[in-house]
């Protein structure tokens, strides 16, 4: 778990650094198996997804331009004709 202040957990120099560590979380959470996941780590993932979520938070009131924009799916799926229906009811 990362602790303010914890050692080795220097923060970012630079926005690339800071880009970099987070597109390899990113890519790290996008692999794990959320079962294998401790409770905690649920719950500090928990803390930070969906449209309430404090990344969704500090991105709005922080960001400015299309940055600044609510969060959209990523399509990460196959190309179909149809909308599959968790994504209908999402909207």
């Amino acid at each position: 778990m990362c602790v303010p202040g914890q050692p080795g957990a220097a923060a970012p120099g630079s926005a690339g650094e800071a880009v970099a560590a987070l597109r390899g979380a990113l890519g790290w959470l996008a692999g794990a198996d959320a079962t294998a996941l401790s409770t905690a780590e649920q719950a500090e993932c928990a803390l930070l997804s969906g449209p309430a979520g404090l990344a969704s938070r500090l991105r709005t009131t922080r960001l400015t331009g299309p940055a600044a924009s609510i969060s959209l799916p990523l399509d990460c799926g196959t190309a179909t004709d149809t909308i599959p229906a968790h994504m209908r009811r999402a909207a």
